[in-house]
């Protein structure tokens, strides 16, 4: 059933790469690190945006908290050629997405939408 689910989650995973030329790829993390589904170019790739997602993730509900804010939406870091975004994907679960600066950024966010929706579907 595990390998079913796991083929399945990268297939959604692959979903939103298609969404653009520009999704370099993406990653559904547990809060500790976790991998629990990738489509992310290599290992050592995969690694640094789990690490980061986590990272940043973290600050940003760190933060919402101490301005008494809601629940953080998502976390946008901006580099001047790409951009990584890190949603919630569900109770413990963040999904990672990195992609090139030429994206729509509107047209990501949607579709990281879509993605979640069908993770939190596979996964709950």
């Amino acid at each position: 059933m595990a390998d079913g689910i796991d083929r399945l989650l990268e297939e959604t995973l692959r979903g939103l790469r298609r969404v653009s030329p520009y999704v370099v790829g993406s990653a559904v993390v547990t809060g500790d690190g976790f991998v629990v589904a990738s489509e992310l170019p290599d290992e050592n790739y995969e690694k640094k945006v789990t690490v980061m997602a986590m990272a940043m993730l973290t600050m940003g509900q760190e933060a919402t908290g101490e301005l008494g804010s809601s629940d953080v939406e998502r976390v946008l870091v901006e580099s001047k050629d790409s951009y990584i975004v890190m949603v919630n994907a569900g109770p413990g679960a963040i999904l990672a997405a990195v992609a090139e600066k030429e994206i729509i950024l509107g047209l990501l966010f949607v579709a990281i939408k879509e993605t979640v929706a069908k993770v939190n579907t596979l996964l709950y």
